[in-house]
């Protein structure tokens, strides 16, 4: 066959082409489709809003387990502060599922919880906390006492009384005192102790004083009739002049005895005391008294 050496041109005549059109068959399956997938969609949010997240799953094969009664335990009732609850889990989203053919799944069965036996909780009381207690402040006394007596007592600047001052309460501390008599004052600081007597004498200037001592201790002494105490004592604070001084003791004779102080003297007295019925001791004179006789002097 010969070949040619010129071709001839095919001439196309577009305006008779037919258009070409999908067939109808895809677009039924289309609306089929989207019709399924709405249904699937559906069902799936039906099931997720109905379905409780909370309980656990369940085994279908499992055998049906009968429920146990427990006898409830006697126990203490105890308060129980309240537990926060835990919140349950969020859902998740409705996911978008891929077109399938819907497979029929089985309804959920609401099979009864077992309900938990009644138990009894002890109640815990919680003791009240003690508050810490402070200790108990014991006040203490003030006695004080002055030579000569009846001295202004001054308290911190304030007027208490006057000497002699027995038992006078006080709070525990420290105390200035001042004693003031025919124009001299003295100011002392003293300390009162908790629970504790604190005894303090002021001698003042310029007063006499007498020290008495007997043969017989524990001796009543009154001086210018006022009793002072029991021997052996010192009287203090004695002006300038005479003084009566009577010793008495149950059994024993009574002594008196008159003393002469000057201004500012200070004497020692020792008195001898004698017993009921006793008679004195005789004075003995040496040069009447007979002398003994030596043997050798002795007549035959």
């Amino acid at each position: 066959m010969e070949r040619q050496d010129k071709y001839e041109p095919i001439v196309v005549n577009l305006s008779k082409t037919e258009d070409i059109r999908p067939p109808r068959n895809y677009f039924v399956a289309f609306i089929v489709s989207l019709l399924l997938l709405g249904i699937v969609g559906g069902f799936a949010a039906f099931y997720i809003r109905n379905h409780d997240w909370n309980e656990p799953a369940q085994n279908l094969n499992a055998p049906e387990q009968t429920p146990i009664t427990r006898t409830p335990v006697a126990q203490e009732p105890f308060t129980q502060e309240p537990i926060a609850q835990a919140t349950p889990p969020k859902r998740p989203p409705a996911l978008p599922t891929a077109t399938a053919t819907p497979t029929p799944l089985p309804k959920p069965t609401n099979t009864p919880r077992p309900s938990p036996s009644p138990t009894t909780s002890a109640v815990v009381e919680k003791t009240p906390e003690a508050s810490p207690t402070l200790p108990q402040i014991i006040n203490g006394y003030l006695t004080l006492n002055s030579a000569p007596p009846d001295a202004e007592v001054r308290l911190n600047g304030k007027l208490i009384g006057r000497t002699p001052l027995e038992g006078y309460e006080l709070a525990p501390g420290l105390y200035d005192v001042v004693f003031r008599l025919d124009g001299q004052q003295r100011e002392e600081t003293l300390r009162i102790a908790s629970g504790a007597t604190t005894t303090y004498t002021h001698v003042f200037e310029g007063f006499g004083a007498l020290t008495i001592r007997t043969t017989s201790s524990s001796c009543d002494i009154s001086v210018n009739g006022k009793p002072v105490g029991k021997s052996p004592l010192t009287v203090e604070g004695l002006s300038a002049g005479e003084y009566a001084i009577v010793i008495s003791k149950e059994g024993f004779h009574t002594v008196e005895k008159t003393v002469t102080l000057a201004q500012g003297e200070r004497q020692e007295l020792f008195i001898t005391i004698r017993r009921l019925g006793s008679r004195p001791a005789p004075s003995v004179n040496p040069e009447t008294s007979p002398r003994p006789v030596h043997p050798s002097e002795r007549q035959e």
